[in-house]
């Protein structure tokens, strides 16, 4: 599952959860995110950061998965049901 986060330039970049990231890297295969549009995307050097996407043409939206992880970016199950919460208690 994807989610949208914001930046601290302000930008909105799409995260994956941190459990997506340990799958891709424990495949043995390299894949990479685009922060962009959230497209994976396979053969991916684990440690390219903002890099072409092929999918939404952003000039520097793919990351490889073990790159996101050292960044940061991505979300864990526990952030995702107190965003989820929130949104809750404010309808």
């Amino acid at each position: 599952m994807k989610t949208l986060k914001s930046l601290k330039t302000g930008k909105t970049c799409v995260i994956q959860s941190a459990a997506v990231l340990i799958d891709a890297v424990e495949s043995g295969i390299d894949v990479g995110f685009c922060i962009r549009c959230g497209e994976d995307m396979f053969h991916v050097e684990p440690d390219i950061h903002g890099s072409p996407c092929p999918a939404c043409k952003d000039s520097t939206g793919l990351y490889g998965a073990e790159q996101l992880i050292l960044m940061k970016l991505y979300y864990t199950d526990e952030e995702k049901a107190e965003t989820e919460t929130q949104a809750q208690n404010k309808a």
